[in-house]
């Protein structure tokens, strides 16, 4: 059930991005990861990050025409990406991991969490 809701949710997060355009039309786009992704996090109409599987975390300023790989330094799932602003965000997922940005998401440090199980945000 956590995984339909997560997919349903990405789903719609993405949809809402595309259709912003009442005449928006869906638009294949190639992330240039084979791993999955099952996490999206839209800061603003330009800014949106997506998280997924063994640390994968992809960036986009242009909307989601293009996707940059971020290093993130683990290989662990993400499950939840979030931000408070352009500048600070935060990432959860398996094993406790917890990672913080300050810069935009261009660069992430972690943080111990003494938790070892997965964390998500709701």
């Amino acid at each position: 059930m956590k995984t339909l809701t997560k997919n349903v949710i990405l789903m719609l997060a993405i949809g809402l991005v595309t259709s912003i355009n009442t005449n928006a039309q869906w638009t294949n786009v190639n992330s240039g990861t084979p791993e999955r992704l099952n996490v999206v996090c839209i800061v603003n109409k330009d800014l949106i990050f997506v998280g997924g599987k063994n640390g994968t975390l992809l960036k986009s300023t242009n909307g989601g025409q293009t996707w940059a790989p971020i290093f993130t330094g683990t290989d662990l799932d993400i499950g939840s990406i979030r931000f408070v602003n352009n500048s600070a965000g935060f990432l959860v997922g398996e094993d406790g991991l917890f990672m913080q940005s300050n810069n935009g998401g261009s660069s992430w440090t972690q943080h111990a969490t003494g938790v070892f199980s997965e964390l998500e945000s709701t």
